[in-house]
């Protein structure tokens, strides 16, 4: 698909204002269990790595382990590594408001400032207004990074808040989710960063952002099934922003999906590919429109919803655009070398 202009709205609030407020709380209170270094675990070491479930042989101990941060305390580290080797678990808990967690990322190992799931099986939750800053202008958030490895974050709740300049890569050789909901922002602010949902052949993500004024604002790229498997959901009022930069772009690879189901997703000025398998899926009531050309050779399903191409449209050898009691509207020359069935609906 050319470049263009894909827009998807519906009528939201406006997100409400949220100031960043490092408050240094030396001494505050930070609590851990199970295998974790350094040990204890000091709320400020900021030129160390925290890690979370490490060790060599987990048949022979207990491989769980945790880091709860709360009730207004800081944490203040160079990385976080949660679920740091094979076989270990690992558990970081950040809830209430006024609790912040500041990753530096000196980059001795990495450029991830934050890890979930690095070898082992990791789990994140920032919840009820916390917040996580990464510092760095190459500090990344990885989630399921190394292949068999499990990784999940979840980032929930009105005033919650995460921001980065960096990239977010939701499962990179691994598996990972990031799931954004209940009103919280999650942020990248570099010009050149980059949202990679199944970034690598082994790797499978999925990114699912969730209800009234939650917000995924992207500084610049997005990749929905680069070599691996993607899927992105965005539903129940929720926003991702993509179109913050004029030369970003959406893709959709072979192994993508983006669903909308009542949210918004807006792009502007981006080149969207929908691949061999990739998948856009238009639901009731939601409209959908492409500015540019389009070429699809993956599967465009609309339930009761409507699209509009606005520009060319050539549906190559293998390309389904399926009308499941929709709308589909060509605005100028259409190409069909493949299948345009209709279980309902109409077209022009």
């Amino acid at each position: 698909m050319g470049r263009g202009y894909l827009t998807w709205r519906i009528v939201l609030g406006v997100a409400p204002m949220i100031t960043l407020v490092v408050a240094e709380l030396a001494g505050a209170a930070v609590t851990s269990s199970g295998l974790v270094t350094p040990a204890p675990v000091a709320p400020i070491n900021p030129s160390a790595e925290l890690r979370i479930g490490v060790g060599s042989n987990p048949d022979t101990v207990d491989p769980r382990a945790s880091v709860i941060v709360d009730d207004g305390s800081l944490l203040d580290y160079d990385q976080a590594l949660v679920g740091y080797d094979d076989g270990f678990f690992g558990r970081m808990i950040v809830s209430n408001p006024g609790t912040f967690v500041r990753l530096r990322d000196g980059g001795a190992n990495s450029d991830a400032a934050l890890e979930v799931g690095r070898r082992g099986n990791g789990y994140f939750s920032l919840t009820d207004g916390a917040t996580l800053w990464l510092t760095s202008t190459s500090g990344d958030i990885v989630i399921g990074s190394d292949v068999g490895s499990i990784g999940t974050m979840e980032v929930d709740g009105d005033s919650t808040f995460v921001t980065l300049e960096e990239d977010i890569v939701v499962g990179d050789a691994g598996s990972g989710t990031l799931a954004i909901s209940g009103g919280a922002l999650v942020r990248t602010t570099d010009s050149d960063s980059v949202i990679s949902i199944g970034q690598q052949a082994t790797g499978s993500g999925l990114l699912n952002v969730e209800g009234p004024l939650t917000t995924f604002h992207l500084g610049h790229d997005l990749t929905v099934g680069d070599l691996g498997i993607g899927e992105m959901v965005i539903s129940n009022g929720a926003l991702v922003d993509a179109d913050n930069t004029a030369t970003a772009q959406a893709t959709v690879g072979a192994l993508g999906k983006i669903r909308l189901s009542g949210g918004t997703l807006d792009v502007r000025d981006v080149k969207v590919n929908v691949g061999a398998t990739g998948v856009l899926e238009v639901d009731a009531g939601e409209l959908l429109d492409f500015h540019n050309a389009v070429s699809n050779v993956g599967a465009i399903t609309l339930d009761e919803g409507e699209i509009r191409f606005l520009d060319t449209m050539a549906n190559g050898v293998g390309g389904r655009v399926t009308l499941e009691d929709g709308v589909i509207r060509f605005g100028q020359a259409r190409t069909n070398d493949g299948v345009l069935p209709s279980g309902g609906g109409g077209n022009n």
